[in-house]
């Protein structure tokens, strides 16, 4: 396929000078959508960029809107969210100008999710609404269908776990045949991502293996690493450290092969998931040495650091609740508690951007559970902050945690 399109930028190079670039704008952005599938991100957006450059002089708003989506699209697998809300911001500018509700539709569908993996659930909910309307109201069942299990997966993110499998019923309504394999493959991904926030790891596992094989069915590689890491992490979370070390083994191979991959693939995402994969193994070691205390601790460290630059505040809060833990197993309370007071900004975060009418389902979750543990555990007191808009930056240092009374 990446051969028939660079073949066609050829002909056109060759044959077209100086025609209109309607059709090498369209070859460009499937051969960047592909290249972006095939995890090779660096080159999707150098292509996509040219794409870009031509539409500049041909004007076609509507190639605009979906050009716009892929580079947003790319940008947020690298790690740049800023730079992904701006290329958002522009498409659904263009689409609103256009009056074109399916491109519309496609924009707010976009916006929801990734509001939703970054637990804006509030924004994520009014986009995925705004998406199934659109969709709706195109008689686009499909469409409609994929922004249902997008919002199942947010309400399952806020807690609502009767809400989320409702909504997930209706997107499951849907023929399989009238699917495409990347379609199958983000349903039984997102079926195992609102399975690990309802803490039923098992069927997460298979969620994400059934994600992983069709995936790599349809050659959609970046989304298949991504579901492999996935499984890792669950296949982790489920052992829980007790055992063998040989239940395991298959997933340190994996993860291991997957390494190299990973740090070629210029993805900030996938950097943050094999380190939170390589952590959670670590700490399902049956015999947990120093050696592996000591390497949980700097792997979860990698996992925060780019959980934040990707504006991923529920995976910097595990990464503070899991180091907290390993440190309070070492005896180190006074680590422990530093690690959790520099996690309740995190926490604040996260917490004001909870409708109130979801608060109590969202305390519900067995990450805030763990959180609130590791908290007790430490010898604070775990207390529900103000309701405030969330802080403007990272930095944690504006409000503590109380000592316990003894």
């Amino acid at each position: 396929g990446v051969k028939a399109l660079e073949e066609g930028l050829q002909i056109l190079g060759a044959e077209a000078l100086g025609s209109e670039p309607g059709d090498r704008v369209a070859i460009l952005m499937e051969l960047g959508r592909v290249q972006g599938q095939r995890c090779q991100f660096q080159r999707a957006l150098g292509t996509l960029q040219a794409a870009q450059r031509l539409l500049e002089r041909g004007q076609d708003p509507e190639q605009q809107v979906e050009l716009l989506g892929l580079l947003a699209r790319v940008r947020f697998a690298q790690g740049q969210p800023d730079a992904a809300y701006d290329h958002l911001r522009e498409a659904l500018h263009s689409a609103r100008i256009l009056d074109d509700p399916e491109r519309q539709a496609e924009c707010h569908l976009l916006i929801g999710s990734l509001r939703s993996l970054e637990q804006s659930l509030a924004p994520a909910l009014h986009h995925l609404e705004g998406a199934i309307q659109r969709f709706n109201g195109l008689g686009d069942a499909v469409g409609s269908a994929r922004a249902r299990v997008w919002k199942a997966r947010t309400l399952a993110a806020l807690g609502e776990t009767v809400g989320a499998e409702m909504e997930l019923l209706n997107a499951l309504s849907m023929p399989p045949g009238s699917l495409t394999a990347a379609e199958r493959g983000d349903f039984a991904f997102l079926q195992g991502e609102i399975s690990v926030f309802r803490g039923g790891l098992g069927d997460a596992i298979r969620l994400f293996g059934l994600a992983s094989e069709l995936f790599e069915g349809a050659g959609l590689v970046w989304r298949e690493r991504l579901a492999r890491l996935c499984r890792i992490q669950a296949e982790a979370s489920s052992f829980g450290g007790k055992g063998s070390t040989g239940c395991l083994e298959g997933s340190w191979a994996v993860l291991e092969q997957m390494k190299a991959q990973i740090e070629g693939s210029g993805s900030r995402w996938l950097d943050m998931e094999w380190h939170r994969a390589h952590a959670l193994l670590l700490m399902a070691a049956p015999e947990s040495t120093e050696v592996v205390a000591s390497e949980a601790l700097s792997a979860w460290s990698e996992a925060q650091a780019a959980a934040r630059e990707l504006r991923l505040p529920s995976v910097a809060l595990e990464a503070s609740t899991q180091s907290a833990a390993l440190l309070i197993n070492r005896s180190e309370k006074l680590g422990a508690r530093s690690r959790l007071q520099d996690a309740y900004g995190t926490f604040q975060d996260l917490w004001s951007r909870i409708p109130e009418e979801h608060a109590m389902a969202f305390l519900g979750r067995p990450d805030i559970h763990r959180f609130q543990r590791a908290v007790e555990e430490a010898g604070l007191r775990f207390v529900l902050p103000e309701r405030v808009d969330p802080l403007a930056d990272w930095t944690p240092t504006l409000v503590n945690l109380p000592l316990a009374s003894r």
